[in-house]
């Protein structure tokens, strides 16, 4: 009976040898990032020094900021996921809470991430035009207050406010949403959105609008109604001046083809 005591004993143990024998080593590695930077207009930054890098893992909380070229690293960091967040004065990120997965290991891990300057100029409306039977609403703008000529061939982007209080502001508002606006040379805007404009139909009288330029995030795309674009209040520019117009006022009829 000893023996087999023995014997039994020695089998447990070698099973638990063997068992922390064999469990994968955690692989530690280098995150390499770079942070490229735009203007207002659009145009590449070339000093990308002093961005505040945020890395957030399971077991890690780190900062670091970037160098003239928007270079950083962090180093020997055991894989997992990981969260970076990038803060700059009058910047905002073009991926809010960029997630990504680190693998560890000698080969780095590469991120190239991007900033976006929140504008300083702000719009004047000339004008709007309606047609509820095809659905396009059209505001002709153009910008104030800017100090060069936009980038070429550069999509920006504004967020609409609309209520029937002559107060309308991004924080007062009944109805809003985001365009994408097109530069041309004359640096005269216009926006042309297909989508549901039966916000307009609920108005009655005098309807009070008043645009925001607005530096590009990913979130703007998320969802899928018809207002699927949320307010973040630090990505938005100087506002326009309050543009007042009523909707049979910018009522009118295209042709048929």
């Amino acid at each position: 009976m000893k023996t087999k005591s023995f014997f039994f004993s020695i089998v447990i143990s070698f099973a638990v040898f063997a068992c922390e024998e064999t469990d994968a080593p955690v692989l530690e590695g280098d995150i390499h990032g770079t942070v490229s930077l735009n203007d207002a207009y659009g145009f590449p930054v070339s000093d990308k020094s002093g961005v505040q890098v945020q890395l957030t893992g399971e077991d890690a909380e780190l900062e670091t900021t970037t160098d003239s070229y928007g270079q950083y690293i962090f180093q020997d960091l055991p894989f997992g996921k990981y969260y970076i967040n990038l803060n700059k004065e009058n910047y905002v990120e073009a991926d809010r809470n960029f997630s990504m997965g680190h693998i560890g290991g000698d080969a780095p891990t590469l991120i190239s991430l991007v900033m976006n300057e929140i504008p300083e100029y702000y719009y004047g409306i000339d004008s709007m035009t309606y047609c509820p039977s095809y659905s396009n609403f059209n505001i002709y703008m153009h910008p104030l207050g800017a100090t060069k000529a936009f980038k070429d061939y550069k999509n920006f982007f504004v967020h609409c406010f609309f209520s029937q209080s002559p107060d309308v502001s991004c924080e007062n508002f009944e109805y809003s949403f985001m365009w994408i606006t097109s530069s041309s040379h004359s640096a005269v805007y216009y926006t042309f959105w297909y989508g549901n404009n039966n916000f307009l139909k609920e108005y009655t009288g005098t309807v009070y609008c008043r645009i925001y330029p607005q530096a590009y995030y990913y979130e703007i795309w998320e969802g899928a109604t018809a207002n699927p674009h949320p307010v973040y209040p630090e990505t938005l520019g100087p506002p326009s001046e309050v543009f007042s117009f009523t909707v049979e006022g910018i009522t009118r009829t295209y042709p048929d083809y």
